[in-house]
């Protein structure tokens, strides 16, 4: 059942110099693959630190919901090496529309280093302002 197939000269496989081309373009097309990943790893690396410093942000938001009538500044660090600070500032309105200090302008900034990059986001809303007295010198007897 075996047959002998002979070869004719032109059909013997091929050459060194095509092997040599073809692990070439082997090599490149890898070398691309491997920083196409690498850089879309890091991308997603960045992106996280980014999502979390909003996140960080927006709950200083939050906390800092309500601040004094004369405003403030505050500042801290996670233990992820992001750095925050917070600046409030009464708005200016007339008299008669609100009590000075009702109305707070809040300025928050959240910076970490990215490699040797340092990266920021930064967020401005207005909150409101509060009395730094107890409640129980509002009541009213």
């Amino acid at each position: 059942m075996w047959t002998n197939i002979t070869l004719k000269p032109y059909q013997r496989g091929f050459s060194l110099l095509e092997i040599l081309v073809a692990l070439s373009i082997l090599s490149m097309a890898l070398g691309a693959l491997y920083q196409a990943a690498s850089g879309a790893t890091r991308n997603v690396r960045n992106d996280e630190r980014h999502v979390f410093g909003v996140e960080l942000a927006r709950s200083l938001l939050v906390e800092y919901g309500q601040v004094p009538l004369e405003g403030g500044s505050w500042a801290g660090e996670t233990d992820g090496g992001f750095f925050w600070k917070v600046n409030a500032a009464p708005v200016e309105i007339p008299l008669e529309i609100l009590l000075p200090g009702t109305i707070q302008s809040i300025d928050i900034e959240v910076a970490w280093n990215d490699g040797l990059r340092e990266r920021k986001f930064e967020l401005s809303s207005v909150v409101e302002g509060l009395r730094t007295r107890g409640f129980q010198d509002e009541i009213i007897p």
